[in-house]
């Protein structure tokens, strides 16, 4: 097509959509997903290029992704399961968002909050749009000093949030800033502890970390949904055990769009959660 996907409004993100079939919601998500991929790249394109980020234009984008968890909490999940190398920074920013507003929701968190909560989930990666490319898409482990360079995404993040002309909210500098702090004070940048770590921070952290592990790398396969809730709740220090656990409980251990093998040896995709949500 001679627009971008981009331009095509509310039509594309499905704003108002009726609740449907997983099926339909999760080609739903798709259109939603390639949008939203769009908008995240442009807005990271913006940030290299030191233009100001245009977040109105990514709140109808939220809105979305609010609406799709609401008719479906797994669909757009299933989508930003599957990343090539070069889109993962785009994809992963939605699917935190994603997780987010879904985690949210399991805590029963005011839903006026929610909007701003799904967009400190799209942007708590923002800083990575100062970090080299080389970097970003490098096929294998970091080494130390790229590793010191990769953690300076979260300063920078909340620098470019903070010099443009708009006040973000508080929650989601927050977050952009302080989403690596870990409860037993090992994390960065400031070094937190569970003292000083907001329940957003701390929402943040299991919701970056379970879609980094459960995501194929060129130097790592994917974890399955039940390895990575396990790896995190053996962590002792680093996640908040109730809202992990409430994060558990809105994962399930076979979650819509999770591929897993049956007894006769066959794979197969999960379309339905045991709850029918």
């Amino acid at each position: 097509r001679a627009a971008p996907r981009a331009s095509l409004g509310p039509a594309a993100l499905h704003l108002g959509a009726r609740r449907a079939s997983v099926a339909q919601e999760r080609n739903r998500a798709r259109e939603i997903v390639s949008v939203a991929k769009e908008q995240i790249t442009s807005t990271f394109e913006d940030v290299r290029f030191g233009r100001n980020i245009n977040v109105k234009a990514l709140w109808p984008l939220v809105s979305s992704i609010t609406a799709s968890v609401e008719r479906h909490s797994g669909a757009i999940m299933g989508v930003t399961r599957i990343k090539d190398r070069h889109e993962y920074t785009y994809l992963h920013s939605v699917a935190v968002c994603g997780l987010m507003i879904n985690l949210a929701r399991r805590m029963n968190i005011d839903p006026s909050l929610h909007h701003t909560i799904g967009l400190a989930g799209l942007l708590h990666d923002v800083g990575k749009a100062r970090i080299p490319t080389t970097l970003l898409d490098k096929a294998g482990p970091l080494t130390a000093e790229e590793m010191a360079v990769m953690r300076t995404h979260c300063e920078l993040g909340h620098d470019i949030l903070t010099g443009g002309e708009d006040r973000l909210p508080e929650i989601v500098l927050d977050v952009v800033l302080h989403h690596h702090e870990r409860l037993d004070g090992t994390g960065y940048p400031d070094f937190k502890d569970q003292h000083s770590i907001s329940t957003y921070a701390r929402m943040a952290a299991i919701c970056d970390v379970y879609d980094a592990v459960t995501s194929a790398r060129t130097y790592k396969p994917a974890w399955s949904p039940a390895a990575a809730i396990e790896w995190m709740s053996e962590e002792p220090g680093q996640f908040d055990s109730q809202i992990l656990s409430a994060f558990s409980g809105m994962i399930g251990i076979f979650p819509t769009g999770a591929l897993v093998r049956l007894q006769s040896d066959r794979l197969a995709v999960v379309l339905e959660d045991p709850d029918g949500d």
